[in-house]
Formats: C-alpha cells, structure tokens, sequence
C-alpha cells in the first residue's frame, strides 16, 4: 500500500468539491482511507482570558452560543458534502480549533499523503494563504499534493520531476514513486551557464530508479541565463503535458525559490497542474 491514509482540507470554497473527488480517487487507486479536515474557527469566548476589558460573561456566552451554531451549520452543510464528493470509498473525519495550516499538520499524523487546496485570494472561503501552504509542507512531515483550479486527474501519466539533487529533491522522488508506475518521467534540472551540468552517474542512477518505478523516463537539463527556476518548470510541465509536477519544498540551490520569494507566487497562484511537493 503506497499511503495507508490520505487526508484533504474541507472548506466551503468553490474548489472543495473537486478537490475532495481528486484525494478520493487518489485514495481508492491505493486502497487508502480518505479523511476530511476541517478546522473551525477559535470560539470568540476563548479570547476572554487574553482581553478582560471584553463585554461581560452574559454577552460571552451569546456569543459562544451563535458562534457554536454557526460552526455546527457549517459542520452540517460541508461533512455530507465531503461524503458525497468521497463517493463508496472508506472515509474519516477530523475536526480540530484552530487555523487550516496547524489542522492539517495534526492530520499528517495519522497520514501518509496531504491533498490541499491551491491557495485563491479571489475566493473569501479558501483560507489558505502562502504562508500558510508553505508552513503545512516545512512542519507536516509528509508530502503536500497541491490541487489546482482546474479540474485534474488522479492517474497521472506524464510526470515532470524538477532535479536539484538537494536532500529535499531526493524526498520528494521518493514520495512520487508510487505515482511514476506506467509513467512518463521527465526529470528536469535548471543551471545557470556557471554552474557544472549533472554527472553521468546521476542521470543513470534518477533513470534507473524511475524504471524501477515502472515508469519511462528522460532527463532533461535547462541553462537559465535571465529567466526564474520557476518559469522554466512551468514552461517545460506544459512542453511534457505533464499531468503532476514533482519537486522538493526546500533547498538551498535555486529551487529554493518554490516555496520562498517570487516562484511561490508562480507555482502557487498558477499551477496549471497538480505540484506535490516534501520537505
């Protein structure tokens, strides 16, 4: 079994219901179970004891009764959505107080695969924020596959894996391995003119292991004179009508830039395809 269980962010966004049917059919392809997060906002009645020139314990507690009523509709109206949307597979629920970020590193737990949401400022019910996103992939432990707009598939049959050769990279490569089974691979690796192109023995041992994998893979090297690491991945995700992108979520070599500076805004705001990414 590749993940044992896979857990995907349940909101009241436009997307969730995409997004639950793609870690569902993730989920079913594996024989994982499915479990839905939800996180509800802090009761306003907790804030009491930070505030104390807050209106008096009557008022509170009407406040923590609308607030209850509220997260139980939303609880009401979401959690038969997510069965729905989940379809006959197994599934789960887990609910925790808090932020969305912090809900999802609790559910990495007891999970072998986090599916979440692209984050969307265009819509008020995505909570998620860049900041948030990436602190799910630094903290979680576990690989964070990132959902797009778009609708997109669960079975993926062209996969671009960026390559840097960092520790991050290699985690990534292995948390796709699962994915690569009757694939076509293209590992790609970005250089500047300065730096020294990839060793032979590299490019045979990523082949190697992807045939392994079952896949049928290519290496691909890139110089990048004046253009962003980021630019390029996307731009060679498309030329492979690659249908998931791999790469790690840290690393001190330029793709660095995927989670920290300006690629987090190109990958994040428009991936045109799933991105899975592991620290």
């Amino acid at each position: 079994m590749a993940f044992h269980r896979v857990a995907v962010n349940v909101d009241g966004d436009r997307n969730c219901a995409k997004r639950v049917a793609f870690a569902a059919g993730i989920a079913g392809r594996y024989g994982a179970g499915l479990v839905g997060v939800y996180a509800r906002l802090p009761n306003p009645a907790s804030a009491a004891a930070v505030w104390p020139a807050l209106p008096n314990d009557e008022t509170m507690g009407r406040l923590r009764e609308i607030h209850n009523a509220e997260v139980a509709a939303q609880i009401g109206a979401l959690r038969p959505r997510f069965e729905e949307a989940a379809g006959a597979g197994p599934t789960d629920w887990l609910e925790t107080e808090g932020d969305r970020a912090a809900a999802m590193i609790r559910a990495a737990q007891a999970a072998g695969l986090l599916v979440v949401a692209q984050p969307d400022e265009q819509d008020p019910l995505n909570y998620l924020t860049r900041e948030s996103v990436s602190d799910i992939v630094m903290r979680s432990g576990r690989p964070v596959l990132f959902h797009p707009y778009v609708d997109a598939r669960a079975d993926f049959d062209r996969i671009l894996v960026a390559w840097d050769g960092s520790r991050e990279a290699v985690r990534a490569l292995n948390d796709a391995a699962p994915f690569m089974a009757g694939a076509d691979v293209l590992f790609l690796t970005v250089v500047p003119d300065s730096e020294r192109k990839a060793a032979p023995g590299d490019t045979e041992r990523l082949l190697g292991f992807a045939g392994r994998m079952g896949a049928n893979a290519t290496f691909a090297e890139h110089v990048a004179r004046e253009i962003r690491v980021s630019d390029v991945v996307m731009s060679r995700a498309a030329d492979h009508s690659a249908d998931l992108v791999v790469m790690g979520g840290y690393s001190h070599s330029r793709f660095r830039e995927v989670v920290l500076g300006g690629a987090t805004r190109d990958i994040l705001d428009q991936m045109p395809v799933p991105v899975l990414m592991s620290h």
